[in-house]
């Protein structure tokens, strides 16, 4: 059979996981899936949150919902509280020794409380000197842009070679500034406004703003220079250089913000609690600074501050405060500057991965996947290439978050099914047609490992053959055409049914092929097409499991015609059957023989002939088993044979030892009989021709070859002396 021209299964793997992989560069250049990939993202991020070196340095003071409901019934005061609160709070950090205090908070207009009260704030920061003050950014109108109110300082940031998408992203004109009576010259100004991702959680951050000309830092690097005084931020490709700190950055300039862990609700008051941020009460805070203004004793220690950066925030929902991020969907907005200010601490960013290396990425994964799935030949193969290549991609991901990436999953993912299922599609539609194809036409003639074979590589059907060292098999009913003479059509056919089946079934169970049929005769081989190391022991324990099957089913085939035992379904036929079967091992041409139309997946060569002469030769021996030489010296050590003699068969000119092969526990049986019997050949062999008869008949009421070379050396006695001359001990075989 020649198949039409197709694709290689390699050819055919590369256009299904190129096909795939660039289904893929579209959803992924066109950002149709990044929705569903930000959402992996979260959950990695709360699968592998964990703290940094710098973690313990920043503390919070929240204002919460319990801080609010104290102030108010301990002391009458409502939101928004006063100015001199935070007053407090900044004698307090002032004894505590922190590093840096921030305020998320906009201090835009005068307090309700009046003047010496927002002074009160402005001092105690002037007196402490390292605070930081947010503002919110924004366009004024490019026809009346608003200045930088001369009240405040200008931050202590230089920004060099900014590109043109950061200054285009996030450039103002204008931005709410804190009000004069809050904020002391001194103090640093931070841009608190941060852009979401698109689906509005705050997984980015900016690390630069700009107000006109002027660089703003955003909250979290407001910190650091209000504790260290002046910085650079140096744009290079894809990298902000901040001291000797190499921070990754996308196009508008911004960092992939490393989360430090899950934060959590308090069971008991709904406060949501930062695990590793640690966190304190505002209500706390204030009273302890009240407490060390008026000589009393602080509620918190302040040692605990100390050395630490410290960031002011609104936690209560009422103070609409509350982003979105990865690891809570309602975290105070103050968590992603804390976050920000971690990272810049610890040096220990993530970054996005690159669009080229996701690209190969996909490429890679597609085509592996594709290949996979061409070349798996069952379905517990496909299934466990399935498996392992959609692990494989989560794995990938997880991997690089240890590493420091954003490696995408959803668009790998998407390729990899894509690819999957083109392959196995492909497959189908091409491989799976001709294997089905060829087990519809082969499966009545050929064993199941050969059709596996052939399935596998149907580029064996072409003609020809290959050298390969067999053991074959011929078996033959014993008087079959007498037998056949004796039954119908039908009765002969529902023997010979029965019988091959049997036979054929205990043969493939042996690993055999069977060749063909030939009336009873039945030819198999072992070792082709699959290789097997013990072919010999395979064949021979085969051939003795038919012998004992047969003697099993002889009383049964003996019963009268017509009669069908009702367990095994076996007929009578009304005669004895003997089956003999010949094996030899040898080297033939194994392989499909035939025309172009019609062909057969067979053995030929001398070997094959042999097998075939020993099937017969078991008549001149009144044996029903036979091996040659060659088979018995590749049988191992799991069987014992009893040497039958020397035989001169046709068509060759050297003559052949045969044995009989037998189990281990029926030669222990009979050991004495076959001693015998070879110390009788040996006589034989040796022209000792009395001796050997008598030996012969010592056993021959009990062995039939025993009882076959009696006769065969009484005809030698009868012979004149000048007939015996050239004497070889070697039984001539003269009839196929």
């Amino acid at each position: 059979m020649k198949s039409g021209k197709r694709l290689t299964r390699p050819a055919r793997a590369l256009v299904v996981g190129f096909a795939a992989a660039a289904v893929g560069v579209v959803f992924l250049l066109t950002g149709a899936l990044d929705g569903a990939e930000r959402t992996t993202w979260d959950w990695r991020v709360r699968l592998l949150a964990a703290p940094t070196e710098a973690t313990d340095d920043i503390v919070l003071v929240l204002v919460d919902q319990e801080s609010l409901e104290l102030m108010s019934s301990q002391n009458g005061i409502d939101w928004p509280w006063p100015r001199s609160f935070y007053g407090y709070m900044l004698e307090f950090f002032h004894a505590a020794g922190v590093a840096s205090v921030t305020f998320d908070v906009i201090y835009e207009d005068s307090g309700v409380f009046g003047v010496n009260d927002d002074l009160q704030m402005k001092d105690a920061a002037e007196r402490f000197g390292a605070t930081a003050y947010a503002i919110a950014m924004r366009n004024a109108g490019r026809d009346d842009p608003e200045s930088w109110p001369d009240y405040v300082a200008r931050p202590p940031l230089t920004v060099v070679n900014p590109p043109d998408a950061v200054l285009q992203a996030n450039t103002y004109s204008g931005a709410t500034f804190p009000h004069p009576d809050v904020v002391p010259y001194g103090a640093v100004l931070g841009d608190a406004q941060q852009e979401n991702d698109p689906d509005g959680v705050f997984r980015h951050y900016r690390l630069v703003s700009f107000h006109l000309d002027q660089p703003v830092p955003t909250l979290g690097l407001a910190s650091i220079l209000a504790a260290d005084g002046d910085l650079a931020l140096e744009f290079e490709s894809g990298v902000v250089t901040v001291g000797r700190m190499r921070i990754p950055v996308d196009r508008q300039g911004r960092v992939l913000l490393r989360y430090t862990t899950p934060e959590s609700v308090d069971d008991e008051t709904g406060a949501i609690i930062p695990a590793y941020h640690e966190w304190y009460p505002a209500f706390d805070v204030v009273i302890s600074g009240f407490n060390l203004v008026t000589g009393g004793e602080p509620i918190v220690d302040p040692a605990l501050f100390s050395d630490r950066h410290v960031m002011v925030g609104l936690s209560a929902a009422g103070l609409l405060d509350l982003r979105p991020n990865p690891l809570n969907p309602r975290a105070p907005g103050v968590t992603a500057h804390a976050t920000a200010l971690d990272n810049l601490l610890a040096g220990d960013f993530l970054r996005d991965f690159p669009t080229w290396g996701t690209i190969v990425y996909l490429v890679l994964v597609t085509i592996g996947a594709a290949f996979a799935a061409t070349f798996a030949e069952k379905t517990y193969t496909e299934a466990l290439v399935m498996v392992a290549f959609v692990a494989l991609v989560p794995l990938v991901a997880l991997a690089g978050y240890y590493f420091d990436y954003w490696v995408p999953i959803v668009v790998p993912l998407v390729g990899l099914f894509i690819a999957l299922a083109g392959a196995n599609v492909a497959n189908y539609a091409t491989e799976g047609a001709e294997r089905r194809f060829i087990r519809a036409a082969f499966s009545q003639y050929l064993s199941p490992s050969v059709i596996a074979e052939i399935e596998s590589d149907p580029a064996k059907l072409e003609l020809g053959g290959v050298e390969k060292e067999l053991t074959m098999f011929f078996s033959d009913i014993q008087g079959f055409t007498t037998l056949s003479e004796g039954l119908s059509p039908p009765q002969l056919a529902g023997f010979l049914q029965h019988y091959l089946t049997e036979f054929v079934e205990i043969i493939q169970s042996e690993g055999g092929t069977i060749d063909k049929f030939e009336g009873d005769a039945i030819i198999a081989f072992w070792n082709a097409p699959l290789d097997m190391q013990d072919h010999a022991a395979l064949g021979v324990r085969a051939a003795i499991r038919c012998q004992r099957r047969l003697s099993e089913l002889r009383p049964l085939y003996l019963n009268e015609i017509g009669f069908v035992d009702e367990e095994t379904g076996a007929p009578g036929v009304g005669r004895e059957i003997v089956t003999r079967i010949g094996l030899n091992t040898g080297r033939v041409s194994v392989g499909n023989f035939g025309s172009r139309t019609r062909m057969d997946y067979t053995a030929l060569g001398d070997g094959m002939n042999l097998a075939s002469r020993l099937e017969g030769a078991n008549k001149v021996f009144r044996s029903t088993l036979m091996i040659s030489h060659a088979t018995r010296e590749r049988l191992g050590d799991e069987f014992r044979v009893r040497e039958l003699g020397r035989l001169q068969v046709v068509g060759r000119a050297e003559p052949v030892t045969v044995y009989e092969p037998m189990t281990r526990a029926d030669y222990d049986e009979h050991a004495d009989l076959y001693s015998v019997y070879d110390t009788g050949l040996r006589f034989w062999y040796n022209n000792r021709l009395d001796e050997a008869l008598e030996r012969f008949r010592a056993i021959a009421d009990s062995d039939s070859p025993a009882s076959r070379m009696v006769e065969q050396v009484e005809q030698w006695l009868e012979r004149p002396p000048e007939l015996r001359r050239g004497w070889t001990g070697v039984v001539s075989l003269t009839e196929k």
